[in-house]
């Protein structure tokens, strides 16, 4: 999404100075009636909120970083007694080149919303997913106009028909994504 690059772009530029870590939570009702059957048993789903959201969650944060997951510690939690999945997962993640970024995914009933705040040296940046991105210096919070921001989905097609005509390998790796879910994994106690 334009959110993610501006925020990245704006990591880049360095006018923040230098990253130190993330903070991200999403929340909200996850566990609902609308989900299809399968997602209810870890059997055919494979596993809950933290394999679902988490693994968006993980791959943003490497995108933010500019950097793959050195180490991942966390739980999940298990209290939703309609299925034998996680329902929520904070983790801690060390980036390979040092930052730290927390990461929570919560499914229990909760008004929802997702959040990342990025703190640097010289000030933070603010991702309200689907409200825009702020960012924080002299003493207070400024809006990005993320229209100056080409469409994330168009870009991605974009390299999708490229790499086709190239011949050239598409997107995140099946290697990069592996590691999203051993991370994910390593925090189940299933």
């Amino acid at each position: 999404r334009n959110e993610n690059l501006a925020a990245r772009k704006i990591i880049e530029s360095g006018e923040l100075g230098e990253l130190v870590f993330i903070s991200s939570i999403r929340t909200g009702e996850y566990f609902t009636e609308k989900r299809p059957g399968w997602f209810w048993p870890r059997e055919t789903a494979g596993g809950g909120i933290s394999l679902n959201l988490g693994a968006h969650g993980m791959d943003k944060a490497c995108y933010l970083a500019g950097s793959s997951i050195k180490s991942c510690t966390g739980q999940c939690t298990y209290h939703n007694e309609k299925t034998d999945v996680d329902s929520s997962a904070q983790t801690l993640l060390t980036m390979e080149n040092g930052v730290t970024v927390h990461m929570a995914v919560c499914g229990y009933p909760s008004p929802g919303g997702e959040r990342v705040d990025i703190y640097l040296t010289k000030g933070m940046i603010r991702i309200e997913s689907w409200e825009g991105v702020q960012v924080y210096k002299n003493g207070a919070f400024e809006e990005v106009d993320l229209s100056q921001y080409p469409d994330a989905f168009i870009l991605q097609w974009n390299d999708f028909i490229q790499g086709i005509q190239e011949g050239r390998e598409i997107g995140p790796t099946g290697e990069y994504s592996l590691q999203i879910v051993k991370n994910i994994q390593s925090l189940w106690n299933y």
